[in-house]
């Protein structure tokens, strides 16, 4: 994955390996993005909406049990692009 910076040039090429997570529902493993590295691309995409979403998100984690974070990750909706 790569984002074109605003001069026009593009940033190095990310290593999607090393922002994947492991997440079960239902017993089945699923890779998927690390919220944090969402939360990095979609700034530098200026996709303001879903950064909002992501920072209350990680903000409140800190208050929530590992169960809890799964369910809510799990339920999240995104807006269409």
């Amino acid at each position: 994955m790569q984002h074109r910076l605003p001069d026009g040039t593009w940033e190095p090429i990310v290593d999607m390996n090393r922002s994947k997570v492991w997440v079960v529902v239902d017993e089945i493993a699923l890779p998927v993005m690390s919220l944090p590295f969402l939360y990095q691309a979609y700034q530098l995409l200026g996709r303001a909406d879903k950064v909002a979403v992501l920072k209350n998100w990680l903000e409140d984690r800190k208050r929530r049990s590992p169960k809890a974070l799964l369910h809510n990750y799990s339920a999240m909706s995104w807006p269409d692009d």
